[in-house]
């Protein structure tokens, strides 16, 4: 189970297959961030039940560029050095895009994600999710017990959980995602943003009668 702390309680966070995210204080009330008109967010209750979802997801796990200290974080280090070299022989302009692209999603240029879905082409035309922890601070195998029907569509943004570094991510994989969406476990606190735009900065607090309030945190 994911939790944010808020003051003296937790808030407990849950997905649905496609990468919406829910999140409640007991099983009685469940509340959903949903964006706005405006590309901002606020806190929406849930009252409708959904049926199974028919979506396509897989898991995988998340891992430090530079933790060199395992067999296989050497390998991401040096995966790493490899595609800088091969940037240098491209083209300026493929350069210029993946420097584009590396900017709008800078989160990215920590960490590598790995899943099942690495090593061949993703034919679908729906997106597909991916589920993605580090396995030192989140068991790979206890992600599906955050999942819950929800919407039968992807959604259009990914969720990244720092708990001290990263320790969740949601990863759309065969599209570029539209909104990334990071929380910080410890606090509650939230950045969100339209990719290419200005961060927004949100807090969570859990009220009274398990309600769930999302405010404008303007530190």
């Amino acid at each position: 189970m994911i939790k944010i702390k808020s003051k003296n309680s937790y808030i407990r966070v849950q997905f649905d297959y496609g990468g919406h995210i829910y999140l409640s204080t007991n099983l009685n009330k469940l509340y959903e961030l949903v964006i706005d008109n405006k590309n901002g967010l606020y806190c929406d209750e849930i009252s409708d039940n959904y049926e199974k979802s028919t979506i396509e997801y897989t898991t995988g796990k998340i891992k430090l560029f530079d933790d060199s200290t395992t067999l296989k974080g050497a390998l991401i280090k040096q995966k790493k050095i490899q595609i800088d070299n091969s940037d240098e022989d491209n083209s300026d302009e493929d350069s210029n895009n993946s420097n584009k692209i590396s900017s709008l999603y800078y989160e990215d240029n920590e960490y590598n994600d790995y899943n099942d879905y690495n090593d061949y082409e993703i034919n679908s035309d729906d997106s597909i999710i991916s589920f993605n922890a580090d396995d030192k601070q989140f068991k790979i195998s206890d992600i599906d017990k955050l999942l819950i029907n929800g919407y039968d569509t992807a959604a259009l943004y990914e969720t990244l959980i720092y708990n001290n570094q990263l320790m969740f991510k949601t990863k759309i994989l065969n599209d570029n995602a539209m909104y990334r969406l990071c929380i910080c476990a410890q606090t509650g606190e939230i950045s969100f943003r339209a990719i290419g735009d200005k961060e927004k900065k949100y807090i969570l607090s859990a009220a009274d009668n398990d309600n769930i309030i999302l405010t404008i945190n303007n530190n």
